[in-house]
């Protein structure tokens, strides 16, 4: 059983266990910020979201344990871009198309959104053919931060549910 827990209704372990993964080397390395995040920097964040309708974070849970970080931002119109992380520390098989499958379900059948947009970078093979499983397209390629950028989209008339 999935269950997507509001960044908002963490408990303080729970808020610890995210800094935790985030800061982990290998999330970072696919991140556009690589820098570590402070306790403090995190709880800001976490407190900012109550008032933020363009942002939804949430912790996901399997079967009671915690496999992944999902993320909707720049929310409007319709539309929204998308990010995910699996646990850093889980050995578990799967846990991307797990939780990309929850937040592409949670975006179109919640928020009733039509567009969901992705980047991952050129070099994150294993990000850009698990988004084109799901059905994906490549709409362009660009730079940041030195590095190739995907720009990826799925349309939910496209969607395989």
């Amino acid at each position: 059983m999935i269950e997507l827990k509001n960044f908002i209704h963490l408990t303080p372990d729970e808020r610890m266990m995210v800094l935790t993964w985030r800061n982990d080397a290998l999330v970072r390395s696919f991140m556009y910020t690589d820098e570590l995040i402070s306790s403090d920097n995190h709880e800001s964040f976490i407190d900012s979201l109550p008032q933020r309708k363009d942002k939804r974070y949430f912790l996901v849970y399997k079967n009671s344990a915690p496999i992944g970080v999902i993320d909707l931002v720049d929310i409007r119109d319709n539309t929204a871009s998308l990010g995910l992380y699996a646990n850093p520390f889980s050995d578990r098989k799967g846990i991307g198309r797990i939780i990309l499958r929850a937040l592409i379900r949670y975006a179109y059948e919640n928020l009733h959104l039509s567009t969901l947009r992705v980047e991952c970078f050129g070099e994150n093979e294993k990000a850009k053919n698990l988004y084109e499983k799901f059905d994906f397209i490549e709409t362009k390629r660009r730079v940041k931060n030195n590095r190739p950028i995907i720009c990826m989209e799925l349309h939910r008339e496209h969607w395989n549910a």
